[in-house]
């Protein structure tokens, strides 16, 4: 239960960490300045990022899981590693004409 708690505790404090960032400002996620905050975060970022600051940071009374963060960013990390894999390959066929020469 105290390993759950503070797993929990971690990930708002990510999420917090992300609004401090996408805002860039330590004040960002002071209570006064959320609703401030929030616009930004919209008006510069995409819906997928305002779900996830949004999950991260309601509150729930069920304990707050890495796993349960992989649906909501899930299909961007799965486009960053494709685009990482043809960059590799498109690296590694020009190597391949480099050593034929």
């Amino acid at each position: 239960a105290v390993v759950s708690t503070q797993s929990t505790g971690d990930i708002v404090d990510l999420g917090k960490l992300v609004v401090c960032l996408s805002c860039n400002s330590l004040a960002a996620m002071h209570q006064n300045n959320l609703s401030k905050s929030s616009e930004m975060i919209s008006s510069v970022y995409s819906q997928d990022v305002k779900m996830l600051l949004q999950h991260i940071l309601q509150k729930s009374l069920q304990p707050k899981k890495v796993n349960d963060l992989m649906p909501l960013i899930g299909a961007r990390f799965y486009a960053h590693i494709e685009r990482l894999r043809q960059q590799c390959d498109r690296t590694e066929a020009e190597l391949v004409k480099e050593l034929e020469n």
